[in-house]
């Protein structure tokens, strides 16, 4: 099999020729080296991927094939239990293994056609657990949630790349594996993940059953409860006060995330902007903060709850963010804030008071 990396960017050696017109046939060579990388490049823009990913790809490391191994030697390789989410995991896991072998192909998501490294994830996703993922890996990195590199579990994406700007995607599998596809002239395979340290984790099959999980079913009322509602689409968080808005959203496809924490009747302001070129929202408790927003453009909406218990809700930001979208995060969960915090969010503290946790 030709290896088309090497290739494309010179790497491949060309014997010396020493009889004559041996550096026409050198010549000739190089400039069938050049039409291969420009009839690559030429497939992957049309494909939809920018000039920066096309070249990650073809500078990554070229990883040897692995057997997958046995679930009975793998710690993290689920056992089958009662659980939905073990069952879930299980099947992305053996749905990924049957695709071995299949070459790669830019914008491929099927085995008929091949795969590029996010169509692998796709097709498998929806074929194994009927999870409808985006077709990039810019836009698969936004989905389910943020998971730390050394708590995997089978079935977890790992991407590649900066936030906004990743590249390529893998399915982990357990015991240190993973399956995916790599680059033009090589096929779907295992490899070992310690060969090539993926970038950041997404986690799509939550470990619990979650009634609000599905898109329409809405959020029981309760009392001075904040509402936390996930865009897929988006990638972005909602917390609302109010219950009428958050059902709107989740009947348009939001995800029910259930009650962030329940807010005090009495105490300090906790100021709502919105920006209208992004349709992001923040949440702050300094007028300052929130006067500033205002004179660069924000929309102020007003009060959005009040601060005052005994219970922090965290504050984290995501500095590789695009500068168009708000980069916030807001959590009660110190497990949460932390996990963001190891993969490079920025903990900026205590964002207000809480009268309950969720």
């Amino acid at each position: 099999m030709m290896d088309l990396k090497k290739v494309a960017f010179g790497s491949l050696v060309v014997a010396s020729l020493f009889f004559a017109g041996g550096e026409l046939a050198q010549a000739e060579t190089q400039t069938g080296t050049q039409q291969v990388l420009v009839s690559e490049q030429e497939k992957a823009l049309a494909a939809g991927y920018t000039t920066e990913q096309f070249q990650a790809i073809m500078n990554q490391p070229t990883l040897v094939s692995e057997e997958a191994a046995p679930a009975s030697t793998a710690q993290e390789r689920i056992r089958p239990r009662s659980s939905s989410a073990d069952d879930k995991r299980n099947a992305v896991v053996a749905e990924a293994l049957k695709q071995k072998g299949i070459p790669f192909a830019w914008g491929g998501n099927t085995p008929a056609t091949g795969f590029d490294s996010s169509g692998l994830i796709q097709y498998v996703y929806k074929t194994a657990v009927q999870i409808n993922l985006p077709r990039s890996t810019v836009l698969q990195e936004k989905e389910g949630e943020e998971v730390s590199l050394s708590a995997l579990k089978p079935g977890d994406l790992l991407f590649y790349g900066n936030r906004g700007q990743t590249y390529s995607v893998t399915i982990y599998i357990g015991n240190g594996q993973m399956v995916y596809s790599p680059e033009p002239g090589d096929v779907v395979k295992v490899t070992g993940m310690q060969y090539w340290k993926p970038s950041f984790a997404r986690r799509m099959i939550k470990d619990t059953a979650d009634p609000g999980t599905t898109p329409g079913e809405e959020e029981p009322e309760v009392s001075n409860a904040v509402y936390r509602i996930y865009n897929p689409n988006g990638g972005n968080h909602h917390f609302t006060l109010s219950k009428a808005e958050a059902d709107n959203l989740i009947r348009l496809g939001w995800r029910n995330e259930g009650i962030g924490w329940i807010t005090p009747t009495s105490g300090d302001s906790v100021y709502r902007v919105y920006n209208p070129n992004n349709g992001r929202h923040h949440y702050t408790v300094s007028a300052g903060e929130k006067d500033s927003l205002v004179k660069v453009g924000w929309e102020f909406e007003g009060i959005g709850w009040l601060s005052g218990g005994t219970v922090p809700v965290y504050r984290v930001y995501n500095p590789y963010a695009p500068a168009t979208e708000d980069s916030h995060h807001y959590t009660t969960s110190k497990g949460e804030r932390d996990s963001l915090v190891k993969v490079g969010w920025r903990n900026e503290g205590i964002g207000w008071y809480a009268e309950k946790a969720n």
